[in-house]
């Protein structure tokens, strides 16, 4: 049995999120009002007294450590916790009248991505895609508001389909870095070799919810047609456009 074929099973095997329900589910967190994501809270204001340590007993993997406390990536670390604390806010506001409602267990109450439990559930395999997903919109918005020097405003080509009365510019929120980046650093906690194909299965699982919250964010600009073009300033026949992240 090749790769692809044991992959394939370990979908069929293992309990996750479905795609078009993380999807929906998604979708749906990130029309909620400002209230609910208050973007235009300073970063900090969520941090402190979330996550005191800088990149030890965090519930980081070896590999997500040393990313953290790399010359490079430091100044990326409010943001990464911004966006974990968004999700699991999030995650919250959306359960808080079911059973679960994204309790967190007391020894994972200072781990920045929060694992509600360490079994091959539905539940888990929902906070490693939002979480994913927090951490992708929190790095595309800081980078469009100058609080990173490694990034800056999107560099997405005009679309083709774009009306030729429509001028492409502004600044857009830089997805295709949060993305690259969110992918990294959540793969990154995935990296030690499974010991069993247990283990195996299990992080074949992790490592598709992430991407599955990863390409959900990606995925909304386009599904938010005929508002894809939603921070326009109508001029006359002229308009200016870039692509923002909805809130």
């Amino acid at each position: 049995m090749n790769f692809l074929d044991f992959a394939m099973k370990v979908r069929r095997r293992v309990r996750q999120v479905p795609l078009i329900l993380c999807l929906m589910l998604l979708t749906s967190f990130f029309q909620v009002g400002q209230s609910i994501w208050p973007l235009s809270i300073p970063h900090q204001a969520f941090i402190v007294g979330i996550v005191p340590q800088p990149c030890h007993n965090m519930g980081l993997s070896d590999d997500q450590k040393q990313i953290c406390m790399s010359e490079a990536n430091r100044e990326l670390l409010p943001t990464i916790r911004y966006g974990a604390s968004l999700a699991y806010k999030q995650c919250q506001y959306q359960f808080k009248y079911r059973r679960w409602n994204c309790s967190v267990p007391e020894k994972d109450s200072n781990s920045l991505f929060r694992r509600i439990t360490g079994k091959g559930t539905k539940e888990a395999a929902f906070t490693y895609a939002i979480s994913a997903a927090g951490v992708v919109h929190s790095i595309a918005r800081s980078c469009v508001e100058g609080n990173l020097s490694m990034c800056g405003c999107s560099r997405e080509r005009r679309p083709k389909d774009l009306n030729s009365n429509y001028q492409w510019g502004g600044c857009g929120d830089n997805i295709e870095y949060g993305a690259k980046f969110a992918k990294k650093f959540m793969k990154a906690g995935e990296n030690s070799k499974p010991k069993d194909t247990r283990e195996l299965e299990r992080k074949l699982m992790n490592l598709h919810n992430n991407e599955v919250g990863i390409q959900v964010r990606k995925f909304y600009l386009l599904i938010r047609t005929p508002f894809w073009y939603d921070s326009c300033c109508w001029d006359s026949y002229m308009v200016d456009c870039y692509r923002k992240h909805p809130v």
